[in-house]
């Protein structure tokens, strides 16, 4: 019994050392603004990730650094450095491939792609790395379904599996018509091609 305890103090104490480690960023000029109206110029000070409710900010590069919680977040406007861009609050199922489950708290994800009836988005996770999201405009939550990796077989499966309610673009990654090559350069080419045949249908 004392034993397993001691594991589970153990590993506790490792997750909250590698979070700890891994929030840290250099300061990122950007703009956050609140659902409640208020606009902060200043400077990220921590990665966005898909397990995070919180994101540290300061009014300086080198300043005091405040926590705030993403449901408050109406949106934040990287504006220079690796994570550049325009994050959103959102709900996620990180499964690829599977059912999966929606996470109870909103996390930040990067927009990569705004078309008619899809939209896409990048999200840190910190165990596998940058994953690659889609939410149809009638679905309350972005889904997981593709990791940011070169393509490989057991990739491709998953990616079908994902798909599978769209027999047109399973078949035009299954004939190539989409190249494995694009696919592992930029996933997102798959939402445009989904977002045309939604608009189709």
């Amino acid at each position: 019994m004392k034993i397993g305890k001691s594991i589970t103090i153990i590993a506790l104490l490792f997750f909250s050392t590698l979070v700890f480690c891994q929030r840290s960023i250099a300061p990122q000029k950007s703009r956050l603004v609140l659902k409640d109206g208020t606009e902060l110029d200043g400077y990220l000070r921590s990665i966005p990730t898909n397990v995070d409710t919180l994101i540290m900010f300061s009014e300086k590069s080198r300043g005091k650094q405040k926590s705030y919680g993403v449901s408050r977040i109406k949106y934040l406007n990287v504006q220079d450095g690796d994570l550049s861009g325009i994050w959103f609050p959102l709900h996620i199922n990180n499964e690829i491939g599977e059912v999966g489950q929606v996470w109870r708290d909103p996390c930040l994800l990067q927009l990569m792609y705004k078309g008619k009836n899809v939209s896409g988005y990048l999200g840190f996770d910190y165990w596998h790395g940058w994953r690659c999201y889609y939410k149809p405009f009638n679905q309350w939550y972005a889904k997981a379904f593709y990791p940011f990796k070169k393509m490989n077989k057991h990739r491709k499966q998953l990616l079908l599996q994902e798909f599978d309610k769209y027999p047109k673009l399973t078949k035009m990654i299954e004939t190539g018509e989409i190249s494995d090559k694009d696919i592992s350069e930029n996933p997102f080419v798959l939402l445009k091609e989904l977002d045309e045949l939604l608009i189709s249908n």
